[in-house]
């Protein structure tokens, strides 16, 4: 792999879908799609960091800790559709996304 700090692994359509990101900094933004039947690979860098994604049908749900992003997966490319600022502050306490999910 071309890029650093592989966080997460995911399959969908018969590509692994690799979350590039030092979780210790929250830095990185690369994505590698492997295709495992042709054996190629695609870096698509995003706009932002990503620290986790979750895929549901032709949508991939990112998010860099504050936000949450939504793509639309077309091949090998990641087109933004939506995002929103999910963070909360309340009180003195700060809240955070730790994890997403898609039931």
């Amino acid at each position: 792999m071309d890029s650093k700090s592989p966080a997460q692994v995911i399959t969908f359509d018969k590509k692994l879908y690799i979350v590039h990101c030092d979780l210790v900094i929250g830095e990185g933004k690369d994505i590698t799609i492997f295709n495992t039947e042709t054996k190629e690979k695609e870096v698509v860098s995003l706009e932002h960091n990503v620290s986790q994604i979750q895929i549901n049908k032709d949508y991939l749900f990112a998010t860099d800790g504050k936000n949450i992003y939504k793509y639309r997966v077309n091949g090998d490319e990641l087109l933004l559709e939506k995002n929103a600022n999910a963070q909360t502050v309340k009180s003195n306490s700060h809240y955070y996304i730790g994890g997403i999910f898609i039931k």
